[in-house]
């Protein structure tokens, strides 16, 4: 039959030929990349007479056609044979030429086309056309499908639907070509023992010819029946041959399953006979977990259908029991994995690596389906621009290629030539690239395969391939580029870059019919260097580093390979060469960044930064890091300092490789827990590596965890401090639990002991023990990276008071610890235990430790496979393996095997919006936001076991695997997140993480110096394994050895320089071109071995007296054990300061010594080589041990505990030497601990002696931390008589500024030794200040003293009164006063002025006396007083006291900036204010053109974050409320700096939405600018009254700042009358007694100084006044004059003298007595506050008397109605009575003891805590302090209160009460 040829068309017109008959595939194949070297100009040229022409490659029964663009002119009679020659052929082609239409001309042969021959063709276009010179010939080319064939079969089915012993096959013969069906049925012959005959039918249309062998017998035996099949008789290469098992007959079996794939897709069972029509399959034959299943029988076949689409991988399995026709069953089942293949158009390239060693051709395997062709585009990135590839790119990345790379080769390639293919599968095809690639050695080539939509071969139902439709074309068009272009290849980079196709449409993305399937996204490519070269690097944290080269074909090494190491910037840093083994050792400060090694004309690359090197994350390798080879070790002389105590920080460097010169200058800073930097110390003479620093805090200190960091040499250690308001313990507690390292359900009791630290026992005093249990992260070792917890269970952590009672006279008691506790778990808890024993006094001592609580007995962990590096999801499509385990209390695996369920859940967040925490599972139920997908039953076996987590498409979100325990017990699970792969994760393979993790052993775990270490490595045979012995700074030592098939051993020894532990890493290679076994080329792995020396030890003494008196000398001798030399410190502590923390004597060798992390990071190439096994390893880094940093931060208060501590040294000693010192302790009893601190030459000890510090008689007396005005207390005294012969002891009390009431002195009679209680009544006076006590105890000649002293504080508020009158001219005023408050607390001045009074000292002294620093009251505090002189004048003091604030103020300031050089909201915060940034930076300008110098950097750094800010703004959802008046703030800002920034000027200036207060601010910046009309204009008519804000937002305003700001522009833009206006009413509110925010009346202030500074006062002040008894005139320019009051009489009076209305005000100032408050009533629909006492089991008590000892906890539930929006920045001010102790967990990181919410700041001082917190609309928040009524008496409870710190309208107020503690 004949076959016309399809066409290429050559013009852009769309060209659609209607009335071809059949169409034979041909390459549609651009001009361009035309065989015959036609440029593309020519190609154009053509195209005016050529639209359309034959070439590709044809049938050879084809016609060869020319479609002309236009009428032919020289055109013959249609239907009748042309008599020119018009076409000629090479080779040559008998034929005629045949007129189809006037413009189509076609050719048609007389015999057919030779088979496989390339054929060039020449047109006379010149005969039919007339054409311009040299375009009369037309060349073009084609080819003839090559001969193929290839035959399937379909197995054996049944003769017919009862046929029990007749079967038949079919199959089918493909040929590449039309063949003669006579030839094509001499193409298969059969073998069988039977005679049988083949049935064809032929389909040439399709070149298909189907065939059936049928009635082939069964016998009594299986039988073979074998087809050859010859391509021979149709020319064709292929041949072979089909061996078909017939079943023996009565034999029920079954005989193939398999997948197929066609119009619908079904999995196919074959039996070998015809089954039952009336069976219900379902269950009997499933397909992977797929429910609703269909079923067709036909003869003895069964198709299973499914309800959804068949993709990917399914087990279909078969059960016994499924029935034959005769209702045989049967006898076995059978389960096979069937692969249905994604159908849609796709190419993959095989393998994932890209260094293809040379072994012979360079070849590179893909894989297609449904594909006709391929466009293969080769992009070469030349050798020198290999370095900048790396820059944007890892191995196998393609960014910003056209700065490296040009394209070199674009051709299609037809995948249809091979007509027998079925393309409907997968295929795999090769690229040869040898052909393809003249390799340039060293050069990388970019391989990219992409296809477009003519060459889908998807069968796209008739009409649904869409055309391109014309009408979309503008949607997007023809990208044109503007202006020049760069080079030729222009429109090759636009293609290759560009991501959509024009009329893209996303919706239709997924499928194949339309063009907006075919993005770049669904292209493979693949970048390929041609290399030998193996490259190991590695770099210790010291800077060393170790290069190994290796020859990737046998795995051998290779030496003389030249290596250069580049930087960043492909700078050059080090050359070098590898020796005879490949290593190449050295030092390299900086960091590189690319390796290059050289071999003749070869390149290896290998990209050396941080994200690239191998992850050890799977292997155990945590510890401590090594900094740059040093090591540090700083340690403090206690564990807890209170606010303005002495800090004794000492710092032992350890520089083993001698980096840094002898002396190196070590600096200490001190960070507070804000962030901030307290003080820096620098130290440039220690003594052997011993640096001593001294510093004291503060008694203003913050309190919580501060930080102390030492640097040397580029290495930073840090140590947390903990600064508390502590008081010593006077009692030693101990609390024994035996050697435990855990309790468990059931453990036995632990003993309670106490004494007295200087050595009574303390016989009979009450004690409590209180546990709460806390949930803590459950791990194992060894099981890194499993989870043990259960993320259901919402644990609520409660106290429980486990005894209560009495120790008996030997100071003992019996604590059960059998914490019983029945509440579900989510794994191992922690049980911290308090101990409190109480003094007679009522004061307590008080000690705590924590340990593990196992409720469970055995534990099961989960590990999900590690997902995406960056987001950590997991991706749909896949078998993600889960790990599971179940191990004991000891953290060992279970032995014996049981069953576990795990399930599946799919959650859905809708309480993500309610905790802060991200992830609580706390309220997880199954409902309908957490379904539960799957359940399955897993067994382990020994602990272990596995499931396959697989979530398909087009499910995604967070999942929730939950493992229980079938018997009850533990339940744990993990949430992971599922999504579908993005592009990121296109590309990557399967995660070979786990195939190339190289697990080997020791022989054993810990070695000492001397012994042999002996390794077995699992192995294969002609490998090689690179040993590599790491440390935490460096490779240490390196070996090669040869493996041999099993395992290998290597032995070496434990050397000094391994101690503390090393690392043994090993990579193991093979030869490239192995096939032995599927390991990878490379594996690795590390394991961690100890290393002990016993040199490094040293064991100082101390010679010291077991008891001391205080205040008299004494001696301590130290020396080495065994007369080593030594270096060392002596601190002498109380030791009732170190319990409170259980401080244990820093061990200076267990920190040099303790365990290193591997500090070596190791990279290598083998990843990336291709044909190696592939894929992609998670770069996951790990490395490091974890240190925790600070929970809390907060500021503090007076200190009355002088600490006893004596800090000593460094002093060294020479060998054999021994040194004694001398001390002197304060007055003090209890005991001390001498702690010895030693070091020489890495080698560490330490040691410690508690000696008694007492005398034969004591005293010791107990107050109250500090008192309150009018309260009472008992001081309670208790006297210790430790000799027969003190009988009769008198005790004395003298105080001073303290009344005592009854007597003062007492008498005490002792029958026997021992102490005795005696108690006095005392009374605070009515006056704040210090009072003093002092007790003297004496016998005989015996005498002794306790001297303490204690603040009198106020603890109310202070209150203002005002008496404001308006004097008339020439009238007087006059008004009687009396001073308020308590005496000492009293202030009060006359002010008189022009304009209504603006209350100037009251809004002063509260800026400047403002307790909160942030940014906005740092900057409130100083900027009026820069302007203050304008107000009112200032005498000498005033002017230095502001100048110095400014100062202070300024340099605070500096210590907001951020990197970006913004300025942050709080100080060492890391994000920048906006506002904050805008209010500082104007005042710092401001500052500036007032003649103070700045902080270097300070504003150029400032205004460059300004800049960009502005430059970037846009409005938006975020910054709608305020953001447009900070912006216009910025603009002012910056224009006020010189350094306008026009276009965002005139941006904002175009935003519709304006506000006004914005528009005010831009005026004020356009005048600035120097456009004074713009400025002017924006003003006209504009409001001057501003909305009250509703919600405080960003900008911390109100509505009378934003009328301050208005009155400045005002006064800038010189509209005096209008600024006047304003000014009045400004004043009078000012002048009102409401509060308003630092900024407000700051601002305020600002505005009108700056008006009164440029509007001299023409309202003099002229008056005469009477005060205090003295009279006086005034006259004055100034705006308001003021004049102090000091009480000496009781009545004032001003006359008015002058023309004006004078506005005068007494305003008085004072602190009331307690009892006294009056605060405004509380409204609680703006602000909701309760406070409640509570006992801690929760119920509730009443404080007015409290039992003393008495355990309860203030409770403070603050509630936002959220009437006013989000509250931000409240302080809540607790004051408890001086009676009452507050108990701080923090100290010992106890705080979950009271769960308490969220805070920004929290300050703990001696009688007060701060809470600092933001509030969310509709929000309850509760705070809880917890407390112990200690002392007797009468004291005041102070009033609570909780305040917005900008805006005092929301506040509330708990009024305050007398409170008594009681026997």
């Amino acid at each position: 039959m004949e076959q016309p040829s399809t066409y290429q068309s050559s013009s852009k017109k769309k060209f659609i030929f209607i009335g071809l008959l059949a169409v034979s595939i041909a390459a549609i194949v651009f001009i361009y990349f035309n065989r015959k070297k036609k440029n593309h100009e020519e190609n154009q040229a053509y195209a005016k007479y050529i639209e359309a022409y034959t070439s590709g490659t044809i049938s050879k029964k084809s016609f060869i056609r020319v479609h002309l663009a236009n009428a032919a002119t020289g055109m013959q009679d249609l239907g009748k044979a042309d008599s020119r020659e018009l076409f000629d052929f090479s080779p040559s082609i008998s034929g005629k030429t045949y007129w189809i239409d006037p413009q189509t001309v076609e050719f048609r042969p007389d015999e057919n086309l030779k088979p496989g021959k390339n054929y060039e063709a020449t047109f006379k276009l010149s005969e039919v056309s007339a054409t311009e010179k040299g375009l009369e010939d037309f060349d073009f080319e084609f080819k003839v499908i090559t001969p193929g064939m290839m035959l399937s079969q379909n197995g054996l089915v049944s003769q017919n639907n009862t046929a029990m012993d007749y079967m038949k096959l079919t199959g089918e013969v493909a040929t590449a070509d039309v063949e003669e069906t006579s030839k094509i049925e001499k193409t298969i012959s059969l073998d069988f023992d039977q005679k049988l005959k083949i049935k064809w039918q032929h389909d040439p249309a399709k070149n298909t010819s189907k065939f059936t062998i049928d009635s082939i017998k069964k016998t009594g035996n299986d039988q073979n029946l074998k087809i050859d099949w010859d391509g021979n008789a149709i020319d064709a290469e292929q041949k072979g041959e089909v061996e078909i098992r017939v079943p023996a007959v009565n034999k029920f079996e079954i005989l193939d399953m398999k997948a197929i794939q066609g119009e619908e897709d079904y999995a196919l069972v074959q039996f070998s006979e015809p089954i039952g029509v009336g069976q219900d399959l379902t269950g009997m034959i499933t397909l992977g977990n797929l429910s609703d299943l269909r079923y067709t029988i036909d003869a003895s076949q069964v198709k299973v259908y499914a309800a959804e689409e068949l993709k990917g991988n399914y087990t279909l399995n078969v059960n016994a029991g499924v029935e034959n026709i005769n209702a045989k069953t049967l006898p076995n089942g059978k389960v096979a994995n069937l692969v249905f293949e994604d159908k849609l158009p796709a190419v993959t390239i095989a393998g994932a690596g890209t260094i293809l060693p040379n072994s012979g051709k360079l070849v590179l395997p893909f894989e297609a389906i449904n594909l006709k062709a391929v466009d293969v585009t080769v992009i070469k990135i030349y050798e020198n621009n290999i370095p900048q590839f790396f820059q944007t790119n890892s191995y196998k990345d393609g960014n910003e290629l056209r700065r490296v790379a040009k394209p070199i080769l674009q051709k299609t390639i037809r995948l249809d030539e091979d007509k027998a293919l079925n393309l409907h599968k997968k295929n795999r095809f090769t690229l040869d690239l040898d052909k393809m690639i003249r390799t340039e050695p060293g050069a990388m080539y970019r391989v990219t395969i992409a296809f477009r939509q003519e060459y889908n071969a998807y069968n796209c139902k008739t009409g649904e391939e869409k055309a391109d439709g014309d009408e979309e074309e503008a949607e997007y068009g023809d990208y044109e580029g503007y202006g020049e272009k760069i080079d030729e290849d222009d429109d090759f980079w636009q293609r290759y870059n560009n991501y959509y196709p024009p009329n893209y449409r996303w919706n239709d993305k997924d499928n194949p019919c339309t063009p907006s399937f075919y993005t770049n996204q669904r292209w493979a490519s693949r970048n390929l260097i041609a290399s030998n070269i193996g490259l190991v690097a590695k770099r210790g944290n010291d800077n060393s580093m170790l290069i190994v080269a290796t020859d990737l074909l046998t795995a051998k090494p290779l030496s003389g390979v030249n290596l250069e190491l580049m930087d960043y910037q492909k700078q050059i840093i080090f050359t070098t060469k590898t020796d005879g083994d490949g290593f190449a050792s050295f030092d390299l400060k900086r960091q590189p960044f690319l390796l290059i090694a050289k071999n003749g004309s070869e390149r290896g690359y290998l990209k050396l930064d941080d994200g690239s090197s191998l992850p050890l994350s799977r292997f155990d390798v945590s510890g401590d890091v090594v900094q740059s080879g040093l090591k540090g070790f700083i340690y403090g002389e206690r564990g807890v300092w209170r606010p303005g105590d002495s800090l004794f920080v000492s710092f032992v460097l350890e520089d083993k490789l001698k980096k840094l010169p002898a002396n190196y200058p070590v600096t200490m800073e001190f960070y507070n827990p804000k962030g901030q930097l307290y003080k820096r110390l620098i130290n440039g003479k220690p003594l052997n590596g011993f640096y001593t620093f001294k510093t004291a805090t503060e008694s203003t200190a913050p309190t919580g965890n501060w930080m102390a960091k030492a640097k040397a040499g580029g290495a930073t250690f840090t140590k947390t401090l903990k600064i508390e308001t502590v008081m010593p313990n006077r009692l030693k507690i101990d609390f024994n639990i035996g050697n435990r390292t855990y309790l468990s359900a059931g453990t036995s009791a632990a003993n309670l002991s106490a004494n007295w630290l200087f050595g009574a026992v303390a016989q009979n005093l009450k004690a409590k023990v209180d546990v709460n249990l806390n949930t803590t992260e459950t791990k194992f070792k060894g099981f890194e990276g499993f989870s043990f917890d259960n993320p259901t269970v919402n644990f609520e952590s409660q106290v429980k008071t486990i005894f209560e009672g009495t120790l008996n006279q030997n100071g003992t008691a019996q604590i059960n610890t059998n914490l019983n506790e029945n509440n579900t778990a989510p794994g191992v808890l922690r049980a911290n235990f308090t101990t409190k024993v109480f003094e007679p006094g009522g004061n307590f001592s008080i000690d705590n430790f924590s340990i593990p609580y196992h409720v469970y007995s055995s534990y099961l962990g989960i590990r999900p496979e590690k997902g995406d590096r960056l987001s950590g999801m997991l991706v749909t499509g896949k078998d993600h393996k889960i790990e599971i385990v179940n191990v004991n209390t000891d953290g060992k695996l279970l032995s014996g095997s049981k069953t576990v369920q795990v399930e599946l859940y799919k959650t859905q967040w809708r309480w993500w919006w309610e905790q802060d925490d991200q992830y609580t599972y706390a309220n997880f139920t199954q409902n309908q936001y957490n379904k539960l997908v799957e359940s399955h039953q897993i067994k382990l076996i020994n602990g272990k076991g596995s499931w396959n987590l697989r979530v398909d498409e087009p499910e995604w979100g967070r999942y929730l695997i939950l493992v229980r325990d079938a018997n009850g017990g533990h339940v744990t699970g993990k949430s992971v997140y599922v999504d579908w792969p993005g592009w990121a994760q296109r590309e990557q393979g399967s995660n070979p993480t786990e195939a190339s993790m190289l697990s080997f052993t020791a022989n054993k775990e810990k070695f000492t110096v001397g012994e042999d270490i002996t390794l077995t490595i699992p192995t294969g045979k002609n490998g090689r394994a690179l040993i590599s012995i790491e440390n935490g700074s460096r490779v240490l030592k390196t070996f090669w050895v040869d493996t041999k098939a099993g395992q290998t051993q290597f032995k070496f020894k434990a050397e000094k320089e391994m101690a503390p532990n090393v690392f043994a890493n090993i990579t193991l290679l093979q030869p490239h071109a192995q096939t032995v076994n599927d390991l990878p080329i490379r594996m690795y792995g590390a394991i961690p071995l100890s290393v002990e020396d016993s040199q490094t030890i040293l064991k100082p003494t101390i010679k010291m007296l077991d008891k001391i008196k205080p205040e008299t000398e004494n001696t301590i001798t130290v020396a080495e054990q065994k007369g080593k030399a030594m270096t060392y410190t002596i601190a002498l502590v109380d030791e009732g300061l170190l319990d409170l923390t259980r401080f244990k004597t820093p061990d200076p060798h267990g920190a040099f010594y303790a365990r290193e992390g591997l500090g070596v990071k190791t990279w290598d190439l083998f990843d990336y080589v291709l044909g190696a096994w592939g894929g992609n390893l998670e770069r996951i880094l790990s490395i490091g041990g974890d240190g925790s940093i600070n929970k809390n931060l907060n500021p503090a208060k007076a200190n009355r505990f002088k600490a006893v501590v004596k800090f000593m040294g460094p002093f060294t000693i020479g060998k054999g030497e021994s040194k004694t010192h001398k001390f002197k302790l304060p007055q003090y009893i209890g005991a001390v601990r001498a702690m010895v601190v030693a070091g020489q030459d890495a080698a560490y000890g330490f040691t410690e002696k508690s000696v008694q510090v007492k005398k034969p008689l004591m005293v010791l007396a107990t107050l109250p931390r500090v008192i309150g005005p009018g309260e009472s207390f008992t001081l309670p005294v208790t006297v210790f008589a430790t000799e027969n012969n003190l009988k009769n002891v008198s005790v004395q009390l003298q105080a001073s500024n303290l009344i005592v009431q009854g007597t003062n002195k007492q008498q005490l009679y002792y029958k026997q030794t021992g102490e005795q209680m005696t108690y006095f009544e005392v009374k605070a006076p009515n006056t704040v200040g210090i009072a003093k006590v002092k007790v003297i105890a004496q016998s005989g000649a015996e005498k002794t003293v306790y001297d303490v002293e204690m603040d009198i504080r106020n603890p109310n508020p202070y209150v203002t009164n005002v008496v404001s009158a308006t004097v008339q001219p020439r009238t007087k005023w006059a008004v009687n006063y009396l001073p308020i408050g308590m005496t000492g607390t009293n202030s009060g001045s006359l002010e008189v002025s022009s304009i209504p009074a603006i209350n100037l000292s009251k809004r002063l002294s509260y800026l400047i006396q403002y307790p909160h620093g942030c940014i906005e009251q740092t900057t409130s505090g100083i900027f009026p007083q820069l302007f203050l002189d304008r107000l009112s004048p200032l005498n000498e003091q005033q002017k230095a006291t502001t100048e110095k604030n400014i100062k202070a103020g300024i340099n605070r300031l500096k210590g907001f900036q951020t990197t970006d050089g913004g300025l942050s909201y709080w100080p060492g915060e890391g994000t920048s204010d906006e506002w904050g940034s805008n209010y500082a930076g104007h005042f710092l300008i401001e500052a500036q053109n007032a003649g103070y110098t700045l902080p270097v950097g300070l504003l150029d750094e400032l205004l460059r974050y300004q800049k960009s800010k502005a430059a970037n703004w846009a409005p938006n959802s975020n910054n709608f409320y305020g953001g447009d008046l900070s912006q216009a703030y910025r603009l002012y800002m910056l224009a006020l700096a010189k350094k306008p920034e026009m276009a965002a000027m005139n941006r904002l200036k175009a935003f519709e939405y304006l506000s006004i207060a914005a528009k005010w601010r831009l005026a004020a910046a356009y005048k600035l600018a120097g456009q004074n009309d713009v400025a002017q204009n924006m003003i006209r008519g504009l409001d001057t009254s501003i909305q009250a804000y509703k919600q405080l937002g960003g900008t911390y305003g109100s509505d009378v700042r934003d009328e301050a700001m208005i009155l400045e522009t005002l006064t800038l833009l010189g509209q005096k009358a209008k600024a006047a206006s304003l000014l009045q009413p400004l004043a009078a509110k000012l002048g009102e007694n409401t509060w308003y925010s630092t900024q407000t009346t700051a601002y305020s202030l600002l505005a009108i100084a700056k008006f009164c500074g440029s509007n001299q006062s023409a309202n003099k002040l002229q008056y005469q006044y009477v005060l205090d008894g003295k009279s006086a005139p005034v006259t004055s320019n100034q705006y308001i004059s003021s004049t102090p009051v000091t009480f000496k009489g009781n009545t004032v009076s001003v006359t008015n003298n002058g023309n004006n209305v004078l506005f005068v005000r007494l305003v008085l100032e004072g602190q009331p007595i307690a009892g006294q408050n009056n605060f405004l009533p509380n409204r609680p629909e703006v602000l909701d506050m309760s406070v409640t006492y509570k006992r801690l089991n929760g119920k509730v008590l009443d404080p007015t008397t409290l039992k003393q000892g008495t355990d309860f906890y203030a409770e403070v539930t603050v509630k936002n109605p959220g009437r006013m929006g989000y509250y931000e920045q409240m302080a809540l001010t607790q004051i408890f009575p001086s009676g009452w102790e507050i108990i701080n967990t923090r100290i010992n990181d106890n705080q979950s003891i009271l769960a308490s919410s969220p805070f920004t700041y929290q300050d703990i001082r001696d009688d007060r805590v701060f809470t600092y917190f933001n509030v969310r609309e509709g929000e309850s928040l509760v705070y809880k302090v917890l407390l112990n009524a200690s002392y007797l008496g009468k004291y005041y409870l102070s009033a609570v209160q909780c305040e917005a710190m900008y805006n005092n309208d929301i506040s509330a107020t708990e009024a305050g009460k007398w409170v008594q503690v009681v026997k």
